[in-house]
This record gives C-alpha cells, sequence and structure tokens, in this order.
C-alpha cells in the first residue's frame, strides 16, 4: 500500500530539516560550469551562501508560505517555499515564483513533489495570482521532465561558457 502524506504550513521547527535536505540535493542544483574544479565542501559552503542570500531577498517579497511534506507519522520528507507579490520582469504584474523545492530522494515518484506544487499554485490563487514562474537546473534532467509535466514550460535559457581549463 502506498504511503499517504500531507501538507502542512512550516514552523521554525522545520528549519534544520530544510537546510539539511538542501545540502543532501547540492549537487543536483549546483550550477555546473560554475562549480567545475571545486571540492565537495567549496560547493557545499558556496551553495549555502547563495541560499543565505536568497532568503534574505525572499524576506523582501510582499507575501511568502513555506510547506512541508510528511507521512502520516509525522516524518518529514519534503518543504516548498513560494511567494507572491514578486514582479514579473516582463509585465510588472505581481506573480508567484517558487523558491525552493526539495524532497528526500527516498520519496521521489510517489507523489510528494506535486502535492507541494499544487499547494504552491493554490496559495498563488488564493493571492489573485494569475501566473507562477520558478528556475530549474538545466542539467537537472529529472526534475526539468517533472515541471514539463505538471505544465510548466520553458521561457528563457541561460547559457554559460567556463573560460579556463579545470584540471
Amino acid at each position: 500500500m502506498p504511503e499517504s502524506y500531507t501538507v502542512r504550513d512550516a514552523t521554525p521547527d522545520d528549519d534544520e530539516f530544510m537546510r539539511t535536505l538542501r545540502r543532501r540535493n547540492h549537487m543536483l542544483n549546483a550550477p555546473i560550469l560554475r562549480i567545475a574544479g571545486f571540492t565537495r565542501k567549496e560547493v557545499d559552503e558556496a551553495m549555502e551562501d547563495w541560499i543565505r542570500r536568497s532568503v534574505e531577498e525572499i524576506r523582501q517579497v510582499e507575501s511568502t508560505q513555506t510547506y512541508i511534506a510528511e507521512t502520516a507519522d509525522g516524518t518529514r520528507v519534503g518543504y516548498m517555499i513560494v511567494s507572491w507579490g514578486v514582479r514579473d520582469d516582463f509585465s510588472q504584474h505581481p506573480q508567484g515564483f517558487i523558491w525552493d523545492v526539495g524532497v528526500a530522494r527516498e520519496h521521489w515518484g510517489t507523489g510528494v513533489a506535486k502535492m507541494l506544487m499544487d499547494k504552491a499554485e493554490d496559495f498563488v490563487r488564493s493571492q489573485g495570482g494569475l501566473f507562477v514562474s520558478l528556475n530549474v537546473n538545466a542539467n537537472n534532467g529529472r526534475a526539468v521532465a517533472f515541471y514539463k509535466k505538471l505544465g510548466y514550460v520553458e521561457e528563457w535559457k541561460t547559457m554559460g561558457k567556463l573560460l579556463i581549463d579545470v584540471e
């Protein structure tokens, strides 16, 4: 029988769970060219610094919601951070923006991420939003395929080139 999950609002008690899950997934989310030649420790430090700066940016947004997915026995298995009021670069209308999604690997493919995405989209709709966007690492094929399956389309591509040889 498949495991059942619920999604609830996060509390400060969930912060360490989210930090730990983010650390486990750093290599999936790190920009591949920008970490060329880095050790795992250096990648972790760079990702932690990037997350710290992102959290500061999130605090400037009108309304942010963080959700936790958990099993029936209360084991946390995923999280989602979504904001409302981020200005669309093109139209300058407010939109939703999904800042961060994390699911424990042993729960990938179980519907947890979809539950979190549904919750985020419901939150944006409840604010009067018509549009939600997110960024995803282009090299994380599993995540890209997941978002496409949910109806997200690629609007922009960021391209990079490493100008030095790294050995």
